[in-house]
């Protein structure tokens, strides 16, 4: 029993710390143990402060003394357990927490943390076990039953995982819980049957306006596959999947790049051109949502000679009709929206006038916003992008034309997190990062940006930075300022220059992106000397290439188009595409249906028709940067789950998992983990 005096001191104390003073508390809880050292009260919540102000090595041993002191109070060994757990000394950790469950075994907390501690070392069928054990004791958590599913994930135990991921999920309406490891996990899967769970989840997950719908469209159309209402579809019966929430939202905000789903839809397109009364039973708002698609993926979609006539007929028609201005019925809606299937809104006469029309619904407003509103817009942001240089170089002129006609890529949502400092960005993908001179508020370069997907990420993603973006394409610039503009995004500035002509700034800069970028140069190596020479001395480097291992089936479709001499056109796209699909199971050329690419003009223009396009390996990588004064830290953290459990196969001893020559080890024996592109990251040495 404490002395009242010293009692009524450590109440105050603790008073104190709940109020958020634990600087303040801090120095009672000292005074009580300069009075008393054996009251272990006062070690434990000291020990609780100095954690909470971050001083975790302090925090261990008070911690340690409590548990001496007092060795059967299970919150003793909790505290003493968390705090290892953030000094990674993982075994005091274990031992803590096995500690705390043993003397109160209906608490669940002690089991999480000892799962994450087991899990930190990859230890994932004990990390489940614990994991389970937590379940067992509170259900109610959300995040125990998450992380028991991603344990399991790991551990190749998908069955179990899926299960425990519902269980999650379904505690989580607000989607706090990320889905992306799972979702990336259902994209590759074929399932006889699914609850209906997953599609409502899927839907309320993707109309989050921070969600990258593009790379969760995959597993989308995965869990729809799993309705039987789809697979109906797929031989002919879609009424019903017309009018599906999930399927017309997919429709109207991601590229479906899926074989299946392609052959239904052109099956229906036409069927909607043709049968005026199909047209008339369909909801306005599918018709208006495939019109869409169709937009997104640039009517990619096979034509026949038969539709290219009625479309013909329905654009005359619709343009006659335009020049009235009238308010226009159901039947010309329906009928616009059927055109807009097959051919851009915005190219029509008096296109203008269908955005000026009261009164028209919602789901074909959103259709005119994207095929004519926005198009217009993008044009009249041409003149607001400053050039730095006429572009002179022959490859790059060859370059610029290619994404002048199909600025890359058409995307239409990122994943939008709360920005991040630049050091928490670089530690979570750049190996080394610590060794980097990179300010708090950084200045980035992203050469060759394109639409402006990555640069717009990085401005919005870390906290403090200024963005500079660079293109040869015109277009591709007016698309990203467009989206710029529609997400608020300030501290990006977009301008027209070619790597070559980098030397005419005066700027430089702590970070330099080069995604995809360096391989469409004549000379790679001299587009990267470039950029080194506007990188800060320990400044970054980022450098994302095509990887020749990974590019085989790719380059089976490019020799056809050489050999054959097929011009970059959507007719010849469209054509190619259709020997693509109707290739025998056992052809090369089959692999271009796992690449997303595919899937549109633009994208397949890039992936088969590219006027410029150099293929590496790892080691090759390495040499050229290298040549460039670099130091190469090592390969992106950001791999997938695939790639990290086959390096973990042949190089289990490896936590860091970014050593390129071991990578290329791996890309030897699975030929495919790099098929997005090397992302290799080096740093300019300090002066």
């Amino acid at each position: 029993m404490l002395p009242p005096p010293l009692a009524r001191r450590l109440k105050e104390a603790i008073g104190l710390h709940q109020r958020g003073e634990a600087l303040q508390a801090e120095r009672i809880y000292r005074e009580v143990i300069a009075v008393d050292a054996g009251v272990a009260d006062a070690w434990h919540m000291l020990a609780i402060a100095q954690a909470d102000q971050g001083r975790f090595g302090e925090a261990a041993q008070a911690a340690r003394s409590a548990t001496e002191l007092r060795p059967a109070i299970p919150q003793y060994w909790l505290t003493r357990g968390k705090i290892a757990a953030e000094l990674r000394e993982e075994s005091d950790a274990q031992a803590s927490l096995r500690r705390a469950a043993e003397l109160e075994p209906r608490a669940a907390e002690a089991w999480f943390d000892l799962g994450q501690s087991y899990e930190r070392e990859e230890r994932l069928a004990e990390a489940a076990d614990a994991y389970r054990a937590a379940a067992e004791r509170n259900p109610r958590p959300a995040e125990i039953h998450y992380r028991l599913a991603t344990a399991l994930l790991r551990s190749g135990q998908a069955q179990a995982a899926l299960e425990s991921y519902q269980r999650a999920f379904e505690r989580d309406p607000g989607f706090a819980l990320d889905r992306a490891e799972c979702f990336d996990f259902i994209r590759g899967l074929n399932f006889e049957s699914l609850p209906a769970f997953w599609q409502s989840d899927m839907l309320g997950f993707l109309r989050r306006p921070d969600v990258d719908r593009s790379r969760h469209a995959p597993a989308a159309l995965s869990v729809l596959l799993a309705n039987p209402a789809f697979r109906a579809a797929r031989d002919g019966a879609p009424q019903e999947v017309m009018h599906d929430q999930l399927f017309n939202f997919l429709l109207a905000e991601a590229l479906v790049g899926n074989s299946v789903f392609e052959a239904m839809l052109t099956r229906l397109r036409r069927e909607l051109l043709l049968d005026e009364s199909a047209r008339a039973g369909a909801p306005l708002e599918f018709l208006a949502s495939l019109a869409q698609q169709c937009f997104i993926n640039e009517f990619v979609y096979e034509q026949t000679e038969e539709e290219s006539a009625l479309v013909a007929a329905l654009t005359v028609e619709t343009e006659t009709y335009l020049r009235g201005a009238s308010t226009p019925g159901d039947p010309q809606l329906r009928a616009i929206a059927v055109l807009a299937m097959y051919r851009p809104l915005h190219e029509l006469r008096n296109a203008q006038a269908l955005a000026a029309a009261p009164g028209i619904p919602a789901a074909f407003a959103q259709l005119v916003r994207r095929a004519v509103t926005e198009v217009f817009e993008e044009r009249g942001l041409r003149a607001s992008i400053a050039s730095l240089a006429p572009i002179r170089d022959p490859v790059s002129q060859q370059v610029r034309a290619q994404y002048e006609e199909n600025p890359y890529p058409r995307w239409l949502s990122f994943a939008r997190r709360p920005a991040v400092s630049c050091a928490q960005w670089l530690a979570s993908d750049a190996p080394l990062a610590e060794r980097a001179a990179v300010p708090a508020d950084p200045a980035i370069l992203v050469a060759g940006c394109g639409t402006g997907r990555e640069a717009l990420g990085l401005a919005a993603g870390i906290a403090g930075s200024r963005v500079t973006g660079i293109d040869l394409s015109l277009s591709s610039l007016a698309y990203a300022r467009r989206m710029a503009n529609a997400r608020r995004i300030a501290n990006v500035e977009l301008l027209q220059a070619d790597i070559l002509d980098l030397d005419r700034m005066e700027a430089k800069f702590d970070l330099v992106y080069a995604s995809g970028v360096l391989h469409h140069m004549a000379q790679p190596a001299a587009g990267l000397a470039a950029l080194v020479r506007r990188t800060r001395p320990g400044g970054l480097v980022h450098a994302q290439l095509y990887s020749r291992r990974a590019r085989a089936h790719i380059n089976a479709a490019r020799e056809l188009v050489r050999a054959r001499g097929l011009p970059p056109t959507p007719e010849s796209i469209r054509s190619l595409r259709q020997e693509v699909l109707r290739a025998p199971p056992d052809s090369p050329l089959r692999g271009l249906l796992r690449s997303r690419d595919f899937f549109s003009t633009s994208e397949c223009r890039d992936l088969l028709f590219h006027v410029q396009e150099h293929q590496f390996d790892l080691p090759q990588v390495v040499a050229m940067l290298e040549a460039a004064g670099l130091e190469v830290l090592g390969v992106s953290k950001s791999m997938e789950r695939a790639a990290l459990l086959a390096y973990r196969g042949l190089f289990p001893e490896d936590r860091a998992r970014t050593d390129p020559l071991r990578w290329h080890a791996v890309e030897e024996r699975h030929p495919s983990v790099f098929a997005n592109m090397y992302a290799v990251w080096s740093r300019v040495p300090p002066a």
